[in-house]
């Protein structure tokens, strides 16, 4: 984590542009331009500390491709003194290929897909996992974006049966990229089915904090403290 924070300090001293690409759990499909990289590391917190990592690289003409290392659980004392209790981690021990790319769009609006493909440590072994989705995005105003589509995922990207919902995200910036209000939601009746509301506060232009309260939308999901360390390269 020492590493982590370090490499996030140099890259905020570069004269690049930074833009939104994920809510909290939902991606806004702002793809990652030609040979820049996109950096978050996640931090959810209830009776342990989860750690989960991307990395994209901008491929151009709105492809991405990156990977995921979700679920290292990294702490398991200190937080579950003060947050509530959680079955288990949603996304505990994966390990992803993603890509993501638009397919259509103009000023306002826009359509994507993506997918992530990789390996799941369970207790009787290791699992190929697959979760896909698509969505339709949307510049409201200057200030209001939405993004709404369609998701599916195997039993073993959800320790359960295979799934298929809905997920939404909304960003109200209330002084552009300085202080805005994002919330998500993913449907359904599976460990990944929860709400995120919460902030984003920029300490430097190209570097915002997230902070947001997860909210279960299944009985087995938990509540937890999230937060999101956000870096993205572009011109």
């Amino acid at each position: 984590m020492r590493l982590f924070f370090l490499i996030v300090f140099l890259f905020v001293q570069l004269d690049v542009s930074f833009a939104q690409q994920n809510f909290f759990n939902v991606p806004t499909f702002e793809i990652t331009e030609k040979d820049k990289v996109f950096v978050q590391e996640q931090l959810n917190s209830f009776q342990s500390i989860e750690s989960n990592t991307t990395f994209d690289y901008g491929l151009g003409k709105d492809h991405e491709i990156g990977f995921n290392i979700y679920g290292a659980i990294i702490q398991n004392n200190f937080a579950g003194k003060f947050l509530p209790d959680s079955e288990v981690s949603k996304y505990k021990d994966m390990f992803l290929i993603n890509y993501q790319a638009k397919v259509w769009q103009n000023q306002f609006y826009s359509l994507g897909f993506g997918t992530q493909i990789g390996i799941r440590n369970l207790q009787n072994g290791l699992f190929f996992a697959n979760m896909t989705y698509a969505a339709f995005s949307a510049n409201l105003t200057e200030k209001v974006y939405l993004s709404v589509g369609p998701w599916f995922a195997d039993s073993h990207y959800l320790k359960e049966t295979d799934a298929v919902g809905i997920q939404a995200g909304a960003e109200y910036k209330i002084i552009k990229n300085q202080f805005h209000i994002i919330a998500d939601s993913i449907s359904g009746d599976t460990p990944i089915s929860v709400s995120v509301f919460g902030l984003s506060y920029f300490v430097h232009k190209h570097f915002p904090i997230s902070l947001g309260w997860q909210i279960p939308n299944w009985h087995g999901a938990g509540q937890a403290l999230v937060m999101e360390l956000t870096y993205r390269e572009n011109d």
